[in-house]
C-alpha cells in the first residue's frame, strides 16, 4: 500500500475575493487527505481574508502587498510538513487533483509536479486570446522535465525548495516558477507534468489586462535602458506576436484575434518606450 504523505496547501492571495468562493471548497473536497490549508493574503484591499475566514480556511496576513515571491516563501516557511501543495487564487481543482500529483512524488523519483490547467473563460476577445496563446499548462501528454512547471498548481517536496534558495522574491506579479524550476534542474531535480491531474482557470481579462500580463511574461526580469533594450523587445515582438500568433491566427480565420496581435504588438513598442524613458536619469 502506498505511504501517504503529508502535505501543507496554500494559495497565495491578492485581491481574490472574486473566485474564493468556487476555489476554497473544491479543496475541502479533495480526495487526497491535506494537513494543513491556509491562504496567504499578500496585502488584499478587497474581502479576501474575510471570505477565506468564513470558510474556515486559516489566513496568513502581510498586511501590505509584498509580492508572490514572498507570499510564496512565506508558505514554505510556515509548512511543517514534508511536501506542500500550491494552487493559485482563481484555479478550481478537480476533486482527484491533488491525488493524481501525489502518484508522482511517491516513490521518490520526482521533486515537484504540475498538473493541466484548463481556461474556462471565453467572454471577451481578451479571454480568447488568452486560450489560444497564454494557456498556462504543456497539454494532453505527461512530460518528463519540462522546461518549467507552471506555478498555478503543483506539488513539491518542501526540502528541495529550500535547497534551491527559495522563491526568487524580485518576481512580484509571474516568473517566479521559472526561475524555482531552473533553481531545481540546476541541482539535478526531478519534475514532471501530469496532465490527468487537472484544474479550471476562473480569470476574464480584457484588452489591457490581457496586455500587460503578456509583457510581463516576457520582461518580468529585464530592465529596459536604451536603444538596444528597444531593439531587443521589438525583435521579441515580431517573432511572438507577428511571426508565430498573427499567422497562427489568420490561418484559423480567427480575425478578431489578429486585430489583438496587431494591437500588442504596437503596445509592446510603447511599454518598451515608456519603461527606457522613465529609466533615464533626471
Amino acid at each position: 500500500m502506498a505511504r501517504v504523505l503529508p502535505i501543507t496547501l496554500y494559495i497565495p492571495c491578492y485581491n481574490a475575493a472574486a473566485f474564493l468562493d468556487r476555489v476554497l471548497p473544491a479543496v475541502k473536497v479533495q480526495t487526497y487527505p491535506i494537513a494543513r490549508f491556509f491562504v496567504v493574503d499578500d496585502g488584499s484591499t478587497d474581502d479576501t481574508a474575510e471570505i477565506a475566514t468564513r470558510h474556515g480556511v486559516e489566513v496568513l496576513s502581510h498586511g501590505v502587498n509584498r509580492g508572490l515571491g514572498v507570499a510564496r516563501n512565506s508558505a514554505v516557511h510556515a509548512a511543517e510538513t514534508d511536501y506542500i501543495a500550491c494552487l493559485d487564487a482563481d484555479v478550481v481543482a478537480r476533486s482527484d487533483w491533488l491525488e493524481r500529483l501525489v502518484a508522482n512524488l511517491e516513490d521518490d523519483s520526482h521533486v515537484g509536479a504540475s498538473g493541466q490547467l484548463h481556461e474556462s473563460v471565453f467572454d471577451s476577445v481578451a479571454d480568447r486570446w488568452r486560450d489560444a496563446h497564454m494557456r498556462q499548462s504543456w497539454g494532453p501528454d505527461r512530460l518528463e522535465s519540462p522546461d518549467f512547471l507552471y506555478g498555478n498548481n503543483g506539488l513539491y517536496l518542501k526540502q528541495a525548495l529550500v535547497d534551491a534558495g527559495l522563491y526568487d522574491e524580485r518576481c512580484r506579479t509571474n516568473g517566479e516558477d521559472v526561475t524555482m524550476s531552473a533553481n531545481l534542474r540546476e541541482q539535478r531535480q526531478a519534475l514532471v507534468y501530469d496532465p490527468t491531474a487537472e484544474c479550471d482557470h476562473l480569470r476574464s481579462d480584457d484588452i489591457e489586462s490581457i496586455c500587460r500580463t503578456f509583457w510581463n511574461w516576457h520582461f518580468f526580469d529585464e530592465t529596459m535602458s536604451d536603444r538596444k533594450s528597444f531593439r531587443r523587445v521589438r525583435r521579441r515582438a515580431r517573432e511572438y506576436l507577428l511571426s508565430r500568433f498573427l499567422r497562427e491566427d489568420w490561418s484559423a480565420r480567427r480575425f478578431e484575434l489578429v486585430m489583438l496581435d496587431l494591437y500588442m504588438y504596437t503596445d509592446w513598442l510603447r511599454r518598451a518606450r515608456r519603461a527606457i524613458r522613465d529609466s533615464a536619469p533626471a
